[in-house]
């Protein structure tokens, strides 16, 4: 099942806004900045969503816990959706698995976050185990999907996702 929406559709009330963090990272920011381009060229947003890195080691979610992303989906759709992403822990994920690839783990942070947006506008009821099973699918499929556009040599640059 296709979950993501391609463009095409009127963007006009919707899209995608990112919102950067001050003193993260400038690749990984370059990095972010390219792919919610390239998103917004491909992928319809018909309700907008913001999207906020911020430069901290752990985001508290709505459940009280620690995690590196989450995102609100609200029950009212007039109101805005929003992800945060923690990118305060990138320089320690970079000593551990090198630059290419702690940025395409971060990246695959918001395109897994972009899943479960795209699953609320779906508004089809999923349990969690299979939300998340297709988020971490989706995740890795359009961090690769945009890097092979790029010209990556995935097979060089990267060991797992």
């Amino acid at each position: 099942m296709r979950i993501w929406i391609k463009h095409g559709s009127d963007n006009s009330e919707g899209g995608i806004s990112l919102h950067c963090a001050k003193g993260m990272d400038g690749r990984l920011r370059s990095f972010f900045l390219d792919f919610v381009k390239w998103l917004r060229c491909r992928y319809a947003f018909p309700v907008r969503v913001n999207v906020y890195l911020k430069n901290t080691e752990h985001i508290r979610a709505m459940d009280g816990e620690n995690v590196s992303a989450t995102i609100f989906t609200p029950f009212d759709r007039s109101e805005t959706p929003f992800i945060k992403i923690a990118v305060g822990d990138f320089y320690e994920l970079r000593e551990k698995q090198g630059e290419f690839n702690a940025i395409c783990a971060t990246v695959s942070s918001l395109a897994h976050e972009l899943t479960h947006y795209y699953q609320w506008l779906s508004g089809k009821e999923m349990s969690e185990v299979c939300e998340e099973r297709q988020a971490r699918y989706y995740a890795r499929r359009k961090v690769y999907e945009y890097l092979e556009e790029r010209g990556y040599d995935l097979w060089d640059k990267m060991s797992d996702l």
